[in-house]
């Protein structure tokens, strides 16, 4: 079982605009192998951001998430893993005739396996879900994403 803490001070100054942004940021990671086979990791963290908004310069991110992995055999392995993250813009936005100060809930959940054709090449093939509830509903989305990829551990 492993522990990280980590808690810090943002100091963002943006010199071209008056928005300021400071806060306390931080993230804790927990990681803990359940059987031979099995491990989970838990993982929270508090973040600021550039947004894309030219008059909303900043956003402040808290995402939980939580994933799953369970060794099948020496060549298998299955990924899983769901999170949530809330996104709260700072200053009050229109789009349209909608002038809101914006939050965001973000969903996601996701499957995976990989194919391990060595200790240092593993093939991975993932499916993510993300569903995006904003209180701008011309921010609401879901993202359905197949990805085939590769890792090399060092």
């Amino acid at each position: 079982t492993n522990l990280l803490a980590r808690i810090g001070y943002m100091d963002r100054s943006y010199h071209s605009h008056d928005t300021q942004f400071d806060m306390l940021v931080g993230d804790v990671r927990l990681q803990h192998q359940l059987t031979e086979k099995t491990n989970l990791d838990f993982y929270f963290y508090r973040t600021s951001f550039e947004s894309t908004f030219t008059n909303n310069r900043a956003v402040d991110e808290k995402r939980l998430q939580g994933t799953a992995s369970y060794l099948f055999n020496q060549k298998f392995r299955g990924r899983t893993g769901t999170s949530w993250a809330r996104r709260d813009y700072d200053i009050v936005a229109a789009t349209g005739r909608v002038a809101v100060k914006r939050r965001d809930n973000t969903i996601g959940v996701f499957a995976g396996m990989d194919y391990i054709f060595r200790p240092w090449f593993i093939v991975n093939l993932d499916y993510k879900y993300d569903r995006s509830n904003s209180n701008n509903s011309n921010f609401d989305y879901t993202n359905n994403i197949v990805s085939l990829g590769m890792t090399m551990p060092l």
